[in-house]
């Protein structure tokens, strides 16, 4: 998504034909640019939900009633609708955050 938007400002794409990035990208064809980046999004996100749908079920497959209500008797519950976290904490500082900025 990045990619997509940096590359419509003049200026990006004029410095990346200076380094000769032109030959990695079409640069020159803006609409099959941005439909060629669609169409990954499109795929990577059907495999990213597809591999976090198949992690749930394994995990839920081979887990046994007691080891669920083990997990579930672990949740503070009275914490988990009283406190906020900040954007920051879920960006920078939460796992699922971590991963998704450094992907």
């Amino acid at each position: 998504m990045a990619l997509m938007l940096l590359l419509i400002t003049k200026s990006v794409g004029t410095l990346f034909r200076k380094f000769g990035c032109y030959k990695l990208l079409p640069l020159n064809y803006n609409v099959y640019f941005h439909r060629l980046m669609a169409v990954m999004i499109l795929v990577l996100g059907l495999v990213h939900t597809i591999v976090f749908l198949s992690d749930i079920y394994v995990k839920l497959s081979t887990s046994t009633v007691e080891d669920l209500n083990d997990i579930l008797a672990t949740i503070d519950r009275e914490q988990i609708f009283t406190k906020i976290e900040s954007y920051a904490y879920w960006l920078f500082v939460s796992m699922p955050g971590i991963t998704g900025v450094l992907i």
